[in-house]
């Protein structure tokens, strides 16, 4: 998993200590109505984003999971052991109760005395009270009324320390997404965002995804952002989560600020013209000039990292003096472009006080004439 973004100076951030109060937000966070597994399709999906958590594409690499742990489970259970109180709304658009018989936004179960039934449509009917029963003041919002309060997404959130705002994208085979964000996840982050002051972000991709409409947002305090991680995706999120696990990873692909910025055209033809060449992802924005969101190969950690001084010698003096390939041809180019003509090393350190691993990047640079990008990733 890649932390993006984590702004832990105050407290607030990652990792989590001991909330006395959560709230977690989203369908990805929850089960589909039916599991473990999606439905099994090379045709497509009617959404590129799935109505559950998210756990594997689809298509002929579809996984076929025994059970599926899901975020919700895995949070349920750590609140137990940590004494933390849990609210949660496992859609993306929910807004208000709508059943009848339950009191709406002004009604509620006032002190004093039975359950009018009023504010919202279809209240309860006045049932007399002996003055023992009933929440005081307003309804059933505020932390004095315990986990009670009417469900939203802006009470949950305003009474929260912590908010878990959980998102995907899904694809596979036949499938190919139709976009790189989604209208209805945007707006609940920034729903969370507006009322909570320490909204952490947790999205499984099967891509990249676009930020740009929430990134910014001064609320939201973290951004842990990774593939789609199988049957116990849950339990490996909430490992980062609460700091049991260092978040690791770096990116393996761009994250731009637009989907525009991505050069891609669709080729339906049986014959399709490659014109960009290697000029991809990473090689394409820097040799370009494209300012992006998180660059390809970013990943922060809860911990530090020292570099020692880099060290290079050459292995094979004639390859390195050769300026063109003259080697027989094979599988991916002449024989001897994969001669090792310089060896590269370094030292590492955790400087830190937390447990971790560092990826280092090998990047190397060739002369403007070989018509090659900025910068190449030759090593990690």
């Amino acid at each position: 998993m890649v932390l993006l973004k984590n702004d832990n100076s105050d407290g607030r951030g990652l990792p989590l200590g001991k909330p006395r109060t959560m709230s977690v937000f989203g369908a990805h966070a929850g089960p589909n109505m039916a599991g473990p597994n999606m439905e099994f399709s090379i045709g497509g999906y009617p959404s590129d984003s799935y109505d559950g958590h998210c756990a594997t594409g689809g298509g002929s690499g579809q996984g076929s999971f025994p059970y599926l742990i899901t975020p919700f489970n895995s949070l349920s259970n750590r609140a137990v052991q940590d004494g933390s109180m849990i609210w949660w709304i496992l859609n993306n658009t929910y807004t208000a109760p709508i059943s009848p018989g339950i009191p709406g936004g002004g009604g509620g179960f006032p002190g004093g005395g039975g359950f009018p039934g009023g504010g919202g449509g279809g209240g309860i009917p006045g049932i007399p009270g002996n003055g023992s029963t009933g929440f005081a003041g307003g309804g059933m919002g505020g932390l004095g009324g315990g986990t009670a309060m009417t469900p939203s997404i802006p009470n949950y959130s305003l009474n929260s320390e912590v908010c878990l705002a959980f998102i995907n994208s899904a694809s596979g085979e036949g499938s190919d997404r139709k976009e790189l964000s989604n209208t209805e996840q945007d707006a609940m982050i920034n729903t969370v965002a507006a009322n909570c002051n320490n909204t952490i972000v947790i999205g499984n991709f099967a891509g990249p995804r676009v930020l740009e409409a929430w990134i910014e947002h001064p609320n939201i305090t973290t951004v842990l952002y990774s593939g789609l991680l199988g049957q116990e995706s849950g339990n490996a999120i909430m490992d980062v989560l609460y700091g049991d696990v260092n978040p690791s990873g770096k990116l393996s692909h761009t994250i731009a600020k637009n989907a525009t910025d991505y050069p891609t055209t669709t080729c339906m033809t049986a014959e399709c013209d490659f014109s960009e060449g290697v000029f991809l992802d990473y090689r394409y924005f820097q040799s370009n000039n494209v300012s992006v969101r998180y660059p390809f190969g970013h990943g922060l950690s809860y911990t530090s990292f020292s570099y020692g001084g880099l060290y290079v010698t050459s292995t094979n003096a004639t390859a390195l003096a050769s300026r063109n390939p003259m080697g027989v041809l094979t599988l991916g180019g002449q024989a001897d472009l994969f001669d090792e003509i310089l060896a590269v090393s370094t030292t590492l350190q955790n400087s830190g006080s937390v447990a971790g691993a560092e990826v280092a990047q090998l990047y190397i640079s060739f002369p403007e004439e070989a018509g090659q990008p900025l910068r190449v990733l030759r090593g990690f």
